[in-house]
């Protein structure tokens, strides 16, 4: 379980680093999928490890590291509530405390990968409700 627990924590991590940038460039002419990220006010387009969900925020001291000015706390809040998100929603999964999906049926519930399937089913709405509430 602690390595379910991890991965799901590591997932949420890098989906909420991407829920970030959709939080930043929604209603904007910024693309979502292309473009790279860059700092929100030099708009330096940033390198691969100041890029890290969490990590690179607290080694950079919460600036960046081209005009050290201060970054938003949206994202490490959104990034860390992701991962615990995704990590409450694996156990609950997994110890049968939310229902399957309405799709799933009786079929499903024999399938060795349904808790996976249920745990992305459960995850992207999840993700959604994140987008919305921080949007």
């Amino acid at each position: 379980m602690l390595i379910v627990t991890a991965g799901c924590a590591l997932l949420g991590l890098a989906t909420g680093s991407f829920l970030t940038v959709v939080i930043r460039r929604t209603g904007t002419r910024s693309t979502i999928i292309w473009g790279r990220s860059r700092c929100p006010k030099c708009k330096r387009t940033l390198r691969w490890f100041e890029l890290l969900p969490v990590i690179s925020f607290l080694l950079q001291r919460g600036r960046c590291r081209s005009c050290r000015r201060p970054l938003s706390l949206l994202y490490p809040i959104v990034e860390l509530s992701t991962a615990f998100l995704f990590v409450a929603l694996a156990v609950a999964v997994v110890q049968g405390v939310i229902s399957p999906p309405p799709f799933s049926g009786d079929v499903a519930a024999a399938s060795p990968g349904a808790a996976v399937v249920w745990f992305l089913y459960y995850a992207f709405f999840a993700a959604i409700a994140i987008v919305v509430s921080a949007y």
